[in-house]
Order: C-alpha cells, then sequence, then structure tokens
C-alpha cells in the first residue's frame, strides 16, 4: 500500500482510516488522535517529535526523510490549503524531488508563513503556486483538486529559472527603502522604526496602512511589504509611523514566526500559549508599563490597545497579526496619535532592551 494524500474533509475508505497518518499542520479541528498519528506541525506547543521541530510543515517533512528516510506507507493529511501545507505534502509524497530543492523549499515556506523575503529562485516558486491558487479560486476548484495541481507542476516548477531581480514584482517597498522615501533606523540590536511620510503616500492610507495577511501575493499593494521589512528585520520588534494631517498612526509588530518553533531564531519576551487553541497570550510587564504612560501622554481621541490575547491568522487590535499595539478610534479602527515617532520609538524600544529580553 502506497503513501496517499487526502486534504482535510475528503471521505476515507475504511482501509484508508486504518492507516498511519501524517498530519501536516497538526490534528484536523473536531477530530480525535489515532494511535500512530505523526504531526508534522511548527505550532508551539505541538506533538511533532522533538529531533523534526523546525518553523514550518515544510522543514519538518524534510526533516523526517532525512532523519527516518521517506514513509513508504500511510495517509498524508493537511489541515489546511496553503503553501507551506502544500510544500509539505509535496516532500512526503515525492522525496527525491524534494530533497535535491531541500533549502529552496523551505524558503518558499516561510515567505508564505513568515513574509520573509525569499531569493530570487524562491521567489519565482512562490509566485507560480499563488498563481495556482487564484486560478482555483477563480475556477471554484476545491482544496483537494487545489492541492492536486500543485503536486503536478512543483516538479517542473522547482526546476524552472528563477525570475531575474529586475523583473520580480515585490521589489517596489524595498527600493522605497533603499532610496530612503521610506526612513528606516535601527534602535537598537532588537528594535527597529519606520516611517513613512505623506508626501510619500499622498493620502492613500490604505496601501500605507496595509498589513499583508500569509500567503500574500508578491504583488501586494502594501507600499512597505512585510517581506521588505523582514529582509533585515525579521528578528526584530518593528514600529511602523505613517504621517497623517492629524499626527501619526503607528503600528508595533512582533516577529511573525512567534507562534511557531523555528530553530535558532530570537524569541521576543511575553508570549505564552493560550487555552484557546492556537491561541497566545502577550504579557510583558515592561510593555504594558510604557503603554500605561502612553495612555496618559496622548492627547488625541482614541486609544492605545495592547493585544492581550493573538492568534497569527485572526485580526488583533484591529489589525492583523503580528500587530500587537496601536492607536485606534472607537471602532476599532486605527487612528492618528498626537505621540510623534521619534519619541514613540525612544518610549518601546526601552521594552526590549537586553534587560527586558
Amino acid at each position: 500500500m502506497a503513501l496517499n494524500f487526502h486534504a482535510t474533509g475528503q471521505e476515507l475508505t475504511l482501509e484508508e482510516t486504518a492507516q498511519r497518518r501524517f498530519l501536516v499542520g497538526g490534528l484536523p479541528e473536531n477530530e480525535e488522535a489515532r494511535a500512530g498519528d505523526m504531526e508534522l506541525s511548527p505550532w508551539r506547543p505541538s506533538g511533532t517529535p522533538a529531533r523534526l521541530k523546525a518553523g514550518t510543515c515544510t522543514e519538518i517533512a524534510l526533516n523526517l526523510i532525512l532523519f527516518d528516510g521517506p514513509p513508504a506507507v500511510g495517509a498524508v493529511q493537511a489541515r489546511r490549503l496553503d503553501v507551506d501545507s502544500v510544500l509539505a505534502a509535496f516532500a512526503l509524497l515525492h522525496p527525491a524531488i524534494a530533497s535535491k530543492y531541500r533549502e529552496r523549499m523551505i524558503e518558499v515556506a516561510e515567505m508564505g508563513l513568515f513574509q520573509s523575503w525569499g531569493g530570487d529562485g524562491a521567489s519565482t516558486v512562490y509566485q507560480r503556486l499563488q498563481e495556482i491558487f487564484r486560478n482555483a479560486r477563480n475556477c471554484g476548484e476545491d482544496e483537494a483538486h487545489t492541492f492536486e495541481s500543485c503536486f503536478r507542476h512543483l516538479p517542473a516548477i522547482l526546476e524552472s529559472e528563477p525570475f531575474s531581480a529586475d523583473l520580480r514584482p515585490d521589489t517596489h517597498s524595498l527600493g522605497l527603502l533603499q532610496s530612503g522615501q521610506i526612513e528606516r533606523q535601527l534602535i537598537h540590536r532588537r528594535f527597529v522604526s519606520y516611517l513613512l511620510p505623506r508626501r510619500l503616500h499622498k493620502g492613500v492610507y490604505y496601501k500605507a496602512l496595509r498589513i499583508s495577511p500569509p500567503d500574500a501575493c508578491l504583488d501586494d499593494p502594501a507600499l512597505l511589504s512585510c517581506r521588505a521589512r523582514n529582509r533585515l528585520d525579521g528578528e526584530r520588534v518593528q514600529l511602523i509611523s505613517v504621517e497623517a494631517r492629524e499626527g501619526w498612526y503607528h503600528d508595533l509588530l512582533y516577529p511573525a514566526y512567534m507562534w511557531s518553533d523555528p530553530v535558532g531564531r530570537w524569541r521576543a519576551p511575553g508570549f505564552r500559549p493560550s487555552a484557546r487553541p492556537r491561541a497566545w497570550f502577550l504579557d510583558h510587564s515592561p510593555l504594558s508599563q510604557i503603554v500605561n504612560r502612553l495612555i496618559e501622554r496622548e492627547k488625541n481621541e482614541g486609544w492605545w490597545n495592547l493585544a492581550q490575547e493573538v492568534h497569527p491568522f485572526e485580526r488583533t487590535v484591529g489589525r492583523r497579526f503580528p500587530v500587537i499595539l496601536g492607536f485606534e478610534d472607537g471602532r476599532g479602527n486605527p487612528s492618528p496619535s498626537a505621540i510623534p515617532p521619534h519619541e514613540l520609538a525612544d518610549r518601546l524600544c526601552r521594552a526590549f532592551g537586553p534587560e527586558n529580553s
């Protein structure tokens, strides 16, 4: 009996139900664990064997192949459809090809889950997968057929020539940073600030304030893309300030990988698991104390909202994770603060200095 694939929700035969399951992304909701199940999940906590732990399902699957050899029998079951799950399932089903492109596949998975900056080869693979996803949505294709379409095309995609650097669709933000039109200031080793002036965004706030979701396309409309920021600052707390007539919009972001288990990356302080599945509490006393002082200092209408509980695929403080702090109006929408960026950065960076990290 061979290794076979199932998307969550697909009906299984009796024979398939008895097989060992390789659970990409963890146990599906409303299902019970069975003897012999192996989780391939980067979530903290998870049942993934310690020797395999990594930040993405893809790297975990590749570690399984590397350390234990390719599984020959069983059912590969994916919890959700995304770039990481597609690559992880493909690795188990096609271990020889996947092992050949191990580093590229890990890089592509991190581009999806963590909005990391990818090299030209990884960006090509990522964009081609996004095109398959987009076509599947336009055709009303279900998840199982979308997975199969990705599996069918991936060997050729992995072997294809990469974009030339000048044709990449995600270089606009990088150009704005490199030219100084978006101001970047490294405050200390774990804290960086960005300022988007009004002359740049010209009042088009949906682009200036946009925090792209996981698996966002390379041509995402955000003026300051997550990937451009994470090219240099993926392991730092990031403050983004957008100039407005009435003050400045501010977002404070934690590293996008905080919910997962990447080996060797800095962990920002204060994250601990919540009782709610796949959610986290944020409890960092130095940051809370600074926010209390911001509330006293603030002169504009609105309030400083510090996240109490976060989930990587849900909105927090009116914004998309990894935003953990922002200034909001009474309806939970971003609102301009009277506190200027340099003062805010000077205050907030203290919560992440050596004594507090």
